[in-house]
Order: structure tokens, then C-alpha cells, then sequence
């Protein structure tokens, strides 16, 4: 396994975009209004069938906590931005783009700003989280100079499956989407993926008179760890059964609400 450790190393650093280019404002828009529509159905199922009664899943119109993690709130008053972002989603990038808009505000005050506030959250393929979260575990390990690195499977028996089903997450990284951002909970404007991330920049950007704001690229880069996708297939195929099982049980909201796809990596 230290093999494995070690081939997860060699791949870290870039980002793993399976798109040869980026879509068009048109297309994207297109793809917002199919997520917003999906995850709109797919509250709609949970409460009418009976599985929306806990609070991280409740109707939109339902008396809920919209956030419940502190961590992944991020707000810009002066621009009129609420955003959610779990960790390993794009956080790093956004958290970099917003304190270059504070400091701009700082210098030249506060413009007019659109009157209603923008609200977005963004998310990531449980499988790519998984694999990041994994690559950073063994870059750190690598840079204490440790001769062991925990196999990838127990990785995601012990930090994943288990932390799931006892509800307890560790690894910040690791927490599905849903639990943090209540989806069910919050109408979201923009509901963004690492995917597609610069075009998600430039929609909101776009949207709340943000011109002077630049993309902030070594952030995006430093949050895109992860593996590129040919040898993500080769190790989740690897893993066995009851753990891919495990895994899809953990973040089967996240699948069902973002329309992330088990057969991608499998």
C-alpha cells in the first residue's frame, strides 16, 4: 500500500477536469437551471415520501436551520453574497476570491450593490473528495517523513464509511454536501460544482457587478488535489464491494441531489 500512497503523490497538484473546454455562458446557464430543477424534484421526493422529516433534508418551505455548518458559511455583505462551501469543493478558491474583494473594498469603499442577495453553494463528486482527501493524508505523511500510510481501503473504511454511519466526521473534507448546505433547506441561486468552477466565478461575478475581481488561480489549483481520473477508476474499481456499497450508502443524497454519476469512477 505504501506503493499506492506513493502513485496517489505522483498525480497530486493539478487540477482533474475530464472537460476539454469550458462551457459556454449559455451552456452553463443551462446546466444551473437543470441542478436547481433536480435538486427542487428531489426535496419534493424526500418530504412526499416520508425521508424529509430530518432537519438536513426538510421541505424548502420548512422552519430549518438553511446552513448547519459555521465552517461553511461564507459571507461578503457588501456584495451581497451568501455562499456555502464545503471543504475540498472549491473553498480554498473562493476563500482567496473573497478576502481580494474585501481588501479591494477596504481601498475604494463600498459601490452600489445589487438589493437582493446572491445566494450559492457549491459541491464535488463524493468519489473526488474522497480521493483528495486520501492524496493530502499521504502528502502529509510523506512530508513527516512517516514510512507508513494508512491503505487506502482502511482510509475509507475508518474516515469515511464509519464516520458516516456514526455521523461524526473528523475530516472536514469528507462531509457530504447535503448535511452541510441543507439544500432541502435553502433556495440556492447558484448551485455550483468543482467542475465547473471558473464558469460558476464568472456567472456570479457577472451577476453582482464583481468586474474588477480577478480568479484568483493558485488558490483553484491548491483546492483541485486530487488524482486524475484514469487512475481514480483504476482504485475505486479496486476497492471491494462492500466498501463501494459503504460509500454510496454515506453519500447517497449527494449522488441523488447532484446527479453525480457511481458508474464514473467505477
Amino acid at each position: 500500500m505504501r506503493f499506492f500512497a506513493v502513485c496517489m503523490l505522483l498525480f497530486i497538484s493539478k487540477l482533474a477536469d475530464a472537460r476539454s473546454s469550458p462551457l459556454s455562458s449559455e451552456d452553463h446557464a443551462v446546466v444551473l437551471r437543470e441542478r436547481e430543477a433536480r435538486v427542487l424534484g428531489m426535496c419534493k421526493e424526500y418530504y412526499s415520501s416520508g425521508n424529509g422529516s430530518s432537519s438536513s433534508l426538510a421541505p424548502v418551505d420548512a422552519d430549518c436551520d438553511p446552513v448547519t455548518s459555521n465552517d461553511a458559511r461564507k459571507l461578503v455583505f457588501d456584495y451581497k453574497l451568501y455562499g456555502c462551501l464545503p471543504r475540498g469543493t472549491g473553498s480554498r478558491f473562493w476563500d482567496a476570491t473573497f478576502s481580494v474583494i474585501t481588501r479591494d473594498l477596504m481601498k475604494r469603499g463600498s459601490p452600489d450593490t445589487p438589493e437582493k442577495y446572491l445566494v450559492f453553494m457549491s459541491c464535488r463528486h463524493p468519489f473526488q473528495r474522497i480521493a483528495m482527501a486520501y492524496g493530502v493524508e499521504a502528502r502529509r505523511a510523506e512530508e513527516a517523513g512517516k514510512s507508513i500510510v494508512l491503505p487506502f481501503t482502511k482510509f475509507v473504511e475508518k474516515d469515511v464509511i464509519n464516520a458516516g454511519l456514526r455521523g461524526s466526521w473528523k475530516n472536514p473534507y469528507l462531509k457530504p454536501c447535503h448535511l452541510e448546505c441543507n439544500p432541502c433547506c435553502t433556495h440556492f441561486d447558484v448551485i455550483g460544482d468543482f467542475a465547473t468552477l471558473a464558469e460558476d466565478f464568472n456567472y456570479i461575478k457577472k451577476s453582482q457587478g464583481l468586474d474588477s475581481v480577478r480568479e484568483v488561480r493558485d488558490a483553484a489549483e491548491k483546492d483541485g488535489t486530487t488524482i486524475e481520473p484514469s487512475t481514480m477508476t483504476k482504485y475505486f474499481a479496486a476497492l471491494p464491494k462492500p466498501l463501494v456499497d459503504g460509500i454510496i450508502k454515506v453519500y447517497q443524497k449527494d449522488f441523488e441531489l447532484y446527479g453525480y454519476s457511481v458508474d464514473q469512477y467505477l
